[in-house]
């Protein structure tokens, strides 16, 4: 009998033991399963928040392509222009252009009235496309008087800087210019 009692005694230890290791083993489970509950709800708004913002940028791209597609009426010469500092630079060229068409259509059209009127001496002395008449003088708009000198800047230049104005037929205000006397 002592050797059962020994017996079961063993038993009980050994019984105690795998409880204390089961329950131990229960508790671990438990922190597992919380710990895998929160990685799946974490990784839920990850996924809600990666959708979100996919959505986002989507709609960015979508947004920013619409705002590089040429309107209707755009010319083929401004569709590779992106940034603003290209558009500036094809607009300062465009007005480039313009202002060397306009200098060409004024140098032309005094040509033209010279040939036309070959026995009147015409004096074009003062006048230029820029200029304007106010209270019957000849002026340049304050508006334009940065283009004038940038303008007889570049036709002195052009000119080899000989020193010969007789062609420079751009306008002076009164007191500028060359000598009344």
């Amino acid at each position: 009998m002592e050797a059962e009692v020994l017996k079961l005694e063993g038993e009980a230890i050994d019984l105690r033991g795998k409880q204390e290791n089961y329950i131990a083993q229960l508790q671990e489970i438990r922190e597992m399963k919380a710990a895998l509950e929160k990685a799946e709800k974490d990784l839920g708004d990850l996924k809600t928040d990666h959708a979100e913002e996919k959505r986002k940028l989507e709609d960015e791209v979508r947004d920013l392509k619409l705002a590089i597609t040429p309107d209707a009426d755009e010319p083929e010469s401004t569709w590779g222009l992106i940034t603003r500092a290209e558009l500036v630079a094809r607009i300062r060229k465009l007005g480039d252009d313009v202002f060397k068409g306009a200098k060409y259509s004024w140098e032309n059209t005094l040509a033209l009235l010279q040939i036309v009127n070959l026995n009147v001496k015409l004096n074009t002395e003062g006048t230029g496309m820029l200029c304007t008449v106010e209270n019957g003088q000849i002026v340049i708009p304050d508006k334009y008087k940065q283009m004038e000198m940038e303008a007889q800047e570049k036709d002195l230049e052009e000119e080899g800087d000989d020193g010969n104005d007789e062609d420079n037929q751009e306008c002076r205000e009164e007191g500028h210019g060359e000598s009344d006397g």
